[in-house]
């Protein structure tokens, strides 16, 4: 269907951001990032949120029982919680003029941003799903 084309679009554009954005910082290590990172991030985390809440109203119960799709949905769950969570950390650092940079916070980030690229892995089914309908 469209919605999940366009959400496979949106996970492997994220992923590609993810792997861009850790090529740059270890290409220019002790410059701050630029803005347009953190804005996109920003960006993606809200596109997801919306997503979840959109399958939670549309699913229903269904969303954490149908046996097929309670795995997959609780990986969501757990991703955009996760990005959430990550993002609010930013936030509060760029507000509080931190930075983010204790190294706690870093490796928090830095597990939250490899666990949202299993998302990818969601994007197989869709392409499953893609193919069989074309």
């Amino acid at each position: 269907n469209q919605f999940e084309f366009a959400m496979a679009v949106l996970i492997i554009s994220n992923s590609l951001l993810i792997g861009f954005e850790a090529e740059w910082s270890s290409r220019n290590r002790g410059t701050p990032k630029p803005v347009t990172f953190f804005v996109t991030g920003l960006a993606y985390n809200f596109l997801f949120f919306v997503e979840l809440l959109l399958r939670l109203t549309a699913f229903g119960k269904t969303f954490f029982t149908d046996v097929e799709m309670r795995k997959w949905n609780l990986l969501d769950l757990f991703i955009v919680l996760g990005s959430l969570a990550e993002a609010v950390v930013d936030v509060l650092s760029l507000v509080q003029g931190d930075g983010g940079g204790d190294p706690a916070h870093i490796s928090n980030v830095r597990i939250i941003r490899v666990v949202r690229i299993a998302r990818l892995a969601r994007t197989v089914r869709v392409a499953r799903v893609v193919r069989f309908v074309g």
